[in-house]
């Protein structure tokens, strides 16, 4: 039934990206996502990421050296980030440059989503309600669909953009499978669980600040980016009403 609840969150992020057929990617069209995607990221920080790691933390390890901890994890997310943003094209914001702009933020992106849904995946596997998860999930992967395929539009054709979306989307399911494999050799501790969560928080720490928030003060339309973090931030909260 996991598997099944998996797939459910992977047609979701699929279902964004054919929604995203439907628009012009225009510049407006893609500040708004990105705003929207803003809006979600820090909700999802100050609302799952950050609780669940301080939790997790707590529960794991004992001592005065939690606060540590936290902080070196996080950190390992965003020297992660920083390094693969050094490897990416160059997303300075120039009118001859928006492809490799719109691409270098796709990516980046990219990167935090897949791990996020290892992570969701996983916890599909574990826990007693797949399927209100991948609800859930799908919510959030609805936006990353619409908002993936915009960048990615940009530089990708259309069959490339639809195998990239595709395998991306894959990540779910292959959280569910990793959890699968590794609960046959040893248990899955709070600790494990723990650390790819937090070092996940810093990526899209990352991710929020460096990227989306920087490159959308580049913007003149404030109010465009004003509605779509709101928006993002609402589509967050209405994923987590099927959170158990």
């Amino acid at each position: 039934m996991s598997i099944l609840a998996s797939i459910i969150a992977c047609l979701f992020l699929l279902a964004g990206m054919f929604i995203s057929f439907g628009f012009r990617k225009t510049d407006r069209f893609l500040q708004f996502m990105m705003a929207s995607t803003l809006g979600l990221g820090a909700s999802l920080i100050m609302v799952e990421l950050l609780p669940d790691a301080a939790k997790g933390i707590g529960e794991a390890f004992k001592g005065s050296n939690k606060i540590v901890l936290l902080i070196g994890y996080i950190l390992i997310g965003t020297i992660i980030m920083k390094i693969c943003d050094i490897f990416l094209p160059d997303h300075t914001l120039t009118k001859d440059n928006k492809k490799n702009h719109y691409l270098h933020i796709g990516l980046i992106t990219s990167l935090a989503i897949i791990v996020y849904n290892i992570i969701v995946g996983m916890k599909i596997n574990m826990t007693l309600h797949p399927f209100m998860l991948s609800f859930g999930l799908g919510f959030c992967n609805l936006l990353f669909g619409i908002l993936l395929s915009g960048l990615l539009s940009k530089s990708l054709s259309k069959k490339n953009l639809i195998i990239t979306i595709s395998i991306i989307s894959l990540s779910v399911i292959i959280g569910n499978i990793f959890c699968t494999i590794l609960t046959s050799y040893f248990n899955i501790t709070t600790g494990i669980m723990t650390f790819i969560g937090t070092v996940n928080l810093g990526m899209f720490i990352y991710i929020t600040l460096m990227e989306l928030f920087l490159n959308l003060l580049k913007y003149k339309d404030t109010y465009i980016t004003v509605l779509g973090i709101i928006f993002g931030t609402l589509l967050l909260f209405i994923s987590h009403l099927f959170y158990i």
